[in-house]
């Protein structure tokens, strides 16, 4: 604002922001849009469309802004996220929107305004306040959430593979304020020597991808995943995967002799290891075991059983009418 323009530099704030004044200022007046910079269409402060060209558009025609602090100083670890545009601006690239990190954590500054003229042009239409909303929940979740991992990445869901499992592959497509980014393609391929595998990702939920092979041979096999949009590359990874020689039943036949002996003890059996197999076959009584089974049919309460009986005594009823045998 106006205080802050007219009180020129300030050594100690500036070191926190990703753009300040060289000399003290007056605040300007007068209408202007901001424009994207074209690095930055997909940070959650800016990107207010799914499309690059959409993007572009809207940011034209939002309410412009109607104050500026021109700052002229670019701190050399900060990022402009939009400039000024508009006539009366000169050629100059003056910063309206951008930020500065500072380890684990972020700051995000704006040096015009005002934003909440963005909320009327959808409510003007009828609509929710989109544009608005979009971008400060954006902007919150961005500043709010640690950057522990890469928003956009594709990784194996393990570097070692047992012979005849599955063997998938993970990517996660979320802008850097963890929202997920629509319509991302993208393809794995595996190659080890001649032999060449290749599959499509496919989408399982927002902002999760899945591709998963099966029936890969054993081998070391080259990976390279591409994750695309637009026809654009986000992100490109190669590594190496191996799939074993031996199934998983193969490599491991120990069981798990602590499980097997609780569940021997408590049905009434015992547990002895593989080796002792001919000890367990010479235990095993071998005597066939008889069995008898009795069941006990009651006539009277089955209904069909009454109705058979029924239609027997009237049918012979009947024939001994038609004979005279009464």
């Amino acid at each position: 604002g106006g205080e802050f323009a007219s009180r020129g530099p300030v050594a100690w704030f500036d070191e926190l922001l990703p753009f300040y004044q060289g000399r003290r200022r007056t605040i300007e007046t007068l209408n202007f849009h901001g424009e994207p910079a074209e690095n930055e269409l997909f940070h959650p402060a800016v990107r207010l469309a799914d499309e690059r060209n959409a993007v572009r558009e809207i940011w034209a025609n939002l309410p412009p802004f109607n104050e500026l602090v021109r700052c002229d100083r670019l701190d050399a670890n900060g990022v402009v996220l939009a400039y000024a545009s508009g006539a009366g601006l000169g050629r100059e690239k003056i910063p309206v929107l951008g930020y500065k990190r500072f380890g684990p954590g972020k700051l995000l500054a704006a040096a015009a305004r005002p934003f909440w003229s963005w909320r009327f042009i959808s409510l003007g239409f009828g609509e929710e306040s989109g544009f608005y909303d979009r971008m400060l929940e954006g902007t919150m979740s961005w500043l709010t959430v640690r950057d522990d991992f890469e928003p956009v990445r594709v990784t194996p869901e393990r570097e070692v593979f047992n012979r005849g499992e599955t063997v998938a592959f993970d990517g996660l497509v979320y802008d850097q304020g963890y929202r997920p980014i629509p319509d991302v393609t993208g393809t794995v391929a595996l190659q080890s020597g001649a032999d060449t595998f290749e599959r499509d990702f496919i989408e399982t939920t927002p902002g999760r991808l899945r591709a998963e092979f099966n029936g890969i041979p054993p081998g070391r096999f080259q990976y390279r995943a591409l994750l695309e949009k637009e026809g654009r590359p986000l992100k490109e990874e190669k590594g190496e995967i191996l799939v074993e020689t031996f199934s998983l039943e193969e490599f491991d036949r120990s069981g798990d002799p602590a499980l097997l002996m609780a569940v021997a003890s408590a049905t009434g059996g015992e547990y002895a290891p593989f080796t002792e197999f001919d000890r367990v076959i010479e235990a095993v009584n071998r005597q066939p075991i008889k069995e008898t089974e009795q069941e006990e049919i009651i006539l009277w309460n089955k209904f069909w059983l009454l109705l058979v009986f029924i239609l027997a005594l009237a049918a012979e009823w009947i024939l001994r009418k038609v004979y005279n045998l009464i």
